[in-house]
């Protein structure tokens, strides 16, 4: 699946009779809610590139199409379905190549969002998210027993276990000006004595609206935005014995834009670029990832 098979997914989400879609930070959670009360969609396609150098060179190419039902039974409350499409292929000098795809796991989350302060043209808010992703995916695809069994595992497009993450996010905005933080853990769970390394991270967003120049009301704006997210991930194990190339500590920048093109719906495009990489000696970097995304609510 290429990026412009996976581009045409985002159309099945513009849907007749919808409300304002907010705009909201592209990779940094938002304590947003969707809306008011009622359903809100999102539709995004991730593309990624990861390269290592040991043993003459990996590499990994990674494509996700990615689409979430959100409802909101109330102001403070929303529970979201997320439904992944995934390809992966991945290129080990010396013992072949090899892509899989397919559906990937489901994940269920519950989001409470504890704080809100309204002001004149001025908002802050803050929410905690729960969730947990299920085994839905296929991870037992059979793969070239060459390429190494952490590159088997990553191809999977499921990873064939139970896992539970958490995010803590605040925002606020006043006038032109948005700012956010989220912190969140992820913790992977077993399959077949396989575990992916547990995971956190932090990120930062600061945005601008730079359209209208004249800006007296809301709606209509283009947002600039500046993310940055540290994060960390532990070395996944095999039967208890950590798997060689699969620690991993980087930082990553992402500009991007925002549109909110009418009071329906709002769209979004980022890309991110490593700063930073502590990987093992056998492990991979990223070289890049871009997110486009499409956001409203019925």
């Amino acid at each position: 699946m290429s990026p412009w098979k996976a581009l045409p997914l985002l159309p099945l989400l513009l849907l007749s009779g919808l409300r304002l879609a907010d705009a909201a930070p592209l990779r940094t959670e938002s304590p947003g809610t969707g809306v008011y009360r009622g359903f809100s969609f999102l539709g995004e396609v991730r593309v990624g590139e990861e390269h290592g150098d040991f043993g003459g060179g990996q590499d990994l190419r990674e494509i996700v199409a990615l689409t979430e039902l959100r409802y909101t039974p109330a102001t403070s409350w929303s529970f979201a379905l997320t439904v992944p499409r995934v390809e992966r292929s991945a290129r080990v000098a010396g013992a072949g190549s090899a892509t899989l795809s397919g559906l990937g796991d489901v994940s269920v989350t519950g989001k409470y969002r504890f704080f809100r302060q309204l002001g004149q043209w001025g908002d802050r808010q803050a929410a905690l998210e729960v969730g947990v992703k299920l085994p839905t995916g296929e991870s037992r695809a059979p793969v070239d027993p060459r390429l190494p069994l952490s590159v088997r595992r990553t191809l999977q497009p499921g990873s064939g276990s139970t896992d539970g993450f958490v995010d803590l996010s605040y925002q606020q905005a006043h006038g032109r000006f948005v700012q956010a933080v989220a912190v969140g853990y992820r913790s992977n769970g077993e399959d077949a004595g396989y575990r992916f390394g547990s995971e956190a991270h932090l990120n930062l967003d600061a945005e601008a609206i730079v359209l209208p120049l004249s800006y007296e009301t809301p709606g209509h704006e283009v947002f600039a935005l500046l993310e940055a997210s540290l994060e960390h991930r532990a070395a996944d194990t095999y039967r208890g014995v950590n798997v060689a190339g699969t620690r991993r500590t980087e930082l990553l920048l992402a500009p991007g834009l925002e549109y909110v093109a009418t009071e329906q719906l709002s769209l979004g495009l980022s890309v991110a670029f490593p700063v930073v990489s502590r990987v093992d000696r056998e492990g991979r970097k990223s070289r890049w990832n871009a997110l486009v995304e499409a956001r409203f609510a019925l």
